[in-house]
């Protein structure tokens, strides 16, 4: 994960995200503040990431892409985004929630070599 990282912000790839809900779950469960807000830094005050809008029109996408491929909304908000944003690939954790999407090249971070 942290070659990604290095990736981004060395602008051999380029970030966007949909993900400081997700981001923020974990640390704020925990009460860690402290690295709730590193995440919002990383992704809200960062040259390095993009945080996409979710307009009617990824909305309409989401929900074609729900019933298509039987997906929960957040999934489908995500990948509908990334779709609507012009995203080369898709990096995700969850690689089994993802994998029957014909739109986006999928990339599972634990089958990644960087």
């Amino acid at each position: 994960m942290v070659a990604v990282f290095q990736a981004i912000t060395s602008g051999q790839l380029r970030g966007q995200t949909l993900t400081l809900t997700e981001g923020l779950v974990g640390p704020l469960r925990k009460g860690d503040r402290e690295t709730a807000q590193r995440y919002r830094d990383l992704l809200l005050n960062s040259f390095d990431f993009q945080v996409l809008p979710i307009d009617a029109a990824v909305a309409e996408r989401a929900a074609d892409m729900r019933v298509r491929y039987n997906m929960r909304t957040p999934d489908a908000v995500q990948a509908a985004s990334a779709i609507h944003s012009g995203c080369d690939a898709f990096l995700t954790n969850n690689g089994s929630h993802f994998r029957r999407i014909t739109e986006l090249q999928i990339l599972v971070l634990d089958e990644l070599e960087l």
